[in-house]
């Protein structure tokens, strides 16, 4: 579900950026460089020389022999180049006890002179234990995608420390087109209209069976399992799996709805 924007403001440095060179105007259509040479070069060798002088190695963590970012690294670098990062969506999918198994986050990093760029970050209950997952899934994939919107918006693109898994390799890196085609993929194999009909169905699936007494949602698991059902519940199997959580309602002496 999306939650409200959040803004996260940093703090201008001085002097020239790589995030804050300005468009050169063209006289035609031909791709060309956004600045002079010399201004573009000034401005990654500033770059580099501010992380050198600004990171430390609290700010990198090494993995198989490679260092990778931290996102105290990137959160140094966009106060030091006046960078603001900014909410745009959050998407969570929760199973039917409403916990959170899946989170995406879009934010967006905008530099001083209105140039943004977009970053995606993942984060699956499966990828590892979570010692408190509502908590670290959300706020893993808000990190992973502050700090790729971070990085392409300096124009390094660098993969960040919470980019990489246990072993050492990078996580495939998914675009914001990439990531939409597999949730229509995903309602369209349901069964359902739209992405947002799969949604509210599972929400208000999820709302009624927490009416149930544990003693019935675990009976409800087990029919669900039992009767060959999966969860997100296909649509055409939304009928059978109402009548079990009737029922199951009825023993209780609950209304279902």
């Amino acid at each position: 579900m999306s939650q409200p924007d959040e803004i996260l403001e940093g703090e201008l440095l001085d002097g020239p950026s790589v995030a804050s060179l300005e468009v050169m105007g063209s006289p035609d259509l031909l791709i060309r460089p956004a600045a002079s040479m010399v201004d573009i070069e000034a401005a990654f060798s500033d770059y580099q020389r501010l992380c050198n002088r600004l990171l430390n190695d609290d700010d990198v963590q090494h993995i198989g022999g490679r260092s990778f970012r931290k996102k105290s690294a990137w959160r140094k670098l966009a106060v030091a180049f006046g960078v603001s990062c900014e909410v745009r969506e959050r998407t969570y999918d929760r199973d039917e006890d409403g916990a959170v198994t899946r989170a995406e986050v879009l934010v967006r990093a905008t530099a001083p002179n209105g140039r943004f760029m977009d970053g995606l970050g993942v984060c699956d209950i499966s990828e590892r234990k979570f010692s408190k997952p509502q908590h670290d899934i959300p706020a893993t994939a808000m990190t992973r995608a502050t700090n790729r919107a971070c990085a392409d918006l300096f124009g390094m693109g660098e993969v960040s420390a919470e980019e990489i898994t246990d072993d050492g390799t990078a996580r495939e890196r998914q675009t914001g087109v990439r990531v939409r085609d597999l949730q229509r993929s995903l309602w369209q194999t349901l069964g359902y209209e739209s992405d947002s009909e799969l949604q509210e169905c599972m929400e208000t699936l999820i709302d009624t069976a927490k009416a149930l007494t544990e003693k019935s949602r675990d009976e409800f698991k087990a029919q669900r399992k039992s009767a060959g059902i999966e969860w997100p519940v296909p649509k055409k199997d939304l009928d059978k799996v109402w009548a079990m959580v009737s029922l199951l309602a009825d023993s209780d002496n609950a209304e279902p709805f």
